[in-house]
């Protein structure tokens, strides 16, 4: 089987049905719970390190966001480990991700906010519980039976500390949707979360990523010292004020960002 687990396998109380995906922070599986019947999607994570506090940090991360409640949060089962490798079990998602789905050009500012209000609710939620998600993109946006928008892979990074989450982003060559200061390596606040967030937001009102390159190393200076480019000059249909919204919501210093996605949403509507 693609991805290195055979069907069949038992991992935990789960069995391994099929290879879902591949990405910087792990491999995916659909695996089935026979005793509960129910469906699940299982996340082998990358090996833990080697200092001696890796396996702690890692599982006092995953029950963190574990005690996550939200509608549009992605729920974990479970987690544990599996030939030495960590994993989490999370609820299955059917109808594949926002990546896979996002559309070729811009839509309306409605079916933005449609897009941007359920993730902000989640957000902003998890921010109250003091967690970050740190990878706020539209990979990790899945949608539920009802065409939902739910967000995974929260804190994913934080169990692996902020080092890892670098070289993951290095690995996975997106750096598209980080804010400035994790690119530059500094704390991350509630505002790098919200600034990504609105990266998705300007791909889905304007069809394209505020920064383009050609290559990582472009993007990543991009997002520290290029101007944030009007919304409005690349979709004339929208007008000044989302410019406005949208050009604090991408402010370099997060201090200048709105100081909640519920604010900065309302603004945009």
């Amino acid at each position: 089987m693609e991805g290195g687990i055979p069907r069949g396998t038992q991992v935990g109380s789960y069995v391994i049905e099929s290879f879902l995906g591949r990405g910087g922070m792990g491999v995916v599986y659909k695996a089935f719970h026979p005793r509960l019947e129910r469906w699940a999607a299982i996340k082998i994570l990358p090996p833990f390190q080697t200092s001696s506090n890796a396996r702690e940090r890692f599982e006092r991360e995953a029950r963190a966001v574990a005690r996550l409640r939200h509608r549009h949060i992605l729920s974990v089962f479970d987690f544990g480990e599996f030939a030495g490798q960590p994993y989490m079990v999370v609820e299955f998602m059917p109808n594949g991700s926002l990546q896979e789905r996002m559309p070729d050009g811009a839509v309306s500012a409605t079916e933005t906010i449609a897009v941007l209000r359920p993730l902000g609710e989640a957000l902003d939620y998890a921010h109250t519980q003091g967690v970050l998600h740190r990878d706020v993109k539209p990979a990790n946006v899945f949608l539920d039976s009802e065409l939902q928008p739910v967000l995974a892979d929260f804190g994913l990074a934080k169990m692996y500390g902020d080092q890892s989450l670098t070289a993951s982003g290095m690995i996975s060559g997106t750096p598209t949707h980080i804010s400035p200061e994790q690119t530059m390596g500094y704390p991350l606040t509630n505002a790098s979360d919200l600034y990504s967030l609105a990266v998705i937001g300007f791909q889905l009102l304007t069809g394209r990523l505020p920064f383009l390159g050609e290559g990582m190393m472009d993007l990543l200076y991009a997002q520290v010292h290029a101007d944030v480019p009007l919304p409005s000059a690349i979709n004339p249909a929208l007008p000044p004020e989302v410019d406005a919204v949208m050009l604090r919501a991408l402010a370099k210093d997060p201090a200048l960002r709105w100081a909640s996605a519920a604010e900065m949403i309302g603004a945009l509507e």
